[in-house]
């Protein structure tokens, strides 16, 4: 008969509570579609910045990727090493949907659509008529570069994985346990879960500026006004996290960059 030996904590290596602190294989799905992210944002990055895809500039953006899938191989750790110690989820990924599947995918899709429509209309109706006038008043503004529309689907992958994967994997996950050690329970409070979502809401919208600064777009107190209010938008993916895990973030967060990086884009084409 077979004996099972029991190996409690405090005799385990360090390198070996390391590597049973995570869920190595949601740890791997992640990076790759992080990789995947990162490809597809260049020709919509190199296009902001008026260069064209070549193999002149692999040598250049080869040693970017290795230095950002090695960042964000410690933001996927960090991020999925707190998120159970503070009730966060990864439900698709993990089984723990039961059932729901179909359910979680769809109010993603959903939220984030209602997202991009609302960005679209609030933008068209509200804002891009003030900064027009604005923006044209500046002689040395000669107009922002508006990437064609296969260039914002492979952007919006992006924006689905990277960014949340940053914003709200990581950040939103560190600053709710660290909110938690506060806490004689050691448990995140709901004060201190929204305090992470408007903090990591506001971190993503700040975030968008320096594309502005790509663009040549000068950066007035309306523009930011615009980008900041824009992209609340991350308060729902947060939200969205929250209530029904990580994947539904993601997914309504793609959902939202196909609107307006596709859907916007054609808008704006129409009419021109």
């Amino acid at each position: 008969m077979n004996e099972t030996t029991v190996i409690k904590e405090e005799e385990l290596t360090l390198g070996q509570k390391v590597a049973l602190s995570i869920n190595w294989r949601n740890f791997w799905i992640l990076l790759v579609m992080v990789g995947v992210g990162l490809i597809a944002l260049i020709p919509y990055g190199l296009t902001l910045e008026g260069e064209s895809l070549s193999l002149a500039i692999l040598p250049v953006l080869l040693p970017q990727f290795i230095v950002q899938i090695m960042l964000y191989s410690a933001l996927l750790w960090i991020g999925l090493r707190l998120s159970p110690m503070v009730g966060l989820e990864l439900p698709l990924l993990t089984g723990k949907a039961e059932g729901k599947t179909w359910k979680i995918v769809l109010l993603a899709v959903a939220l984030g659509l209602f997202v991009g429509i609302a960005m679209i209309l609030l933008d068209g109706f509200v804002f891009a008529p003030r900064l027009e006038a604005e923006l044209s008043m500046l002689e040395d503004f000669s107009g922002s570069i508006t990437p064609p529309r296969w260039q914002g689907f492979l952007a919006s992958f992006y924006g689905g994985i990277v960014e949340e994967v940053m914003m709200r994997l990581f950040l939103m996950t560190l600053i709710i346990w660290v909110g938690s050690r506060f806490n004689k329970e050691k448990k995140p409070s709901r004060l201190v879960i929204w305090f992470a979502i408007l903090f990591a809401g506001l971190a993503f919208g700040l975030a968008h500026l320096p594309t502005a600064v790509v663009m040549g777009v000068p950066l007035t107190p309306l523009y930011i006004l615009r980008t900041l209010v824009l992209n609340c938008a991350g308060l729902f993916y947060g939200w969205l996290y929250w209530k029904k895990g990580f994947e539904s973030a993601m997914i309504a967060h793609f959902s939202t960059d196909i609107v307006v990086h596709v859907f916007g884009a054609m808008l704006l084409s129409l009419l021109g």
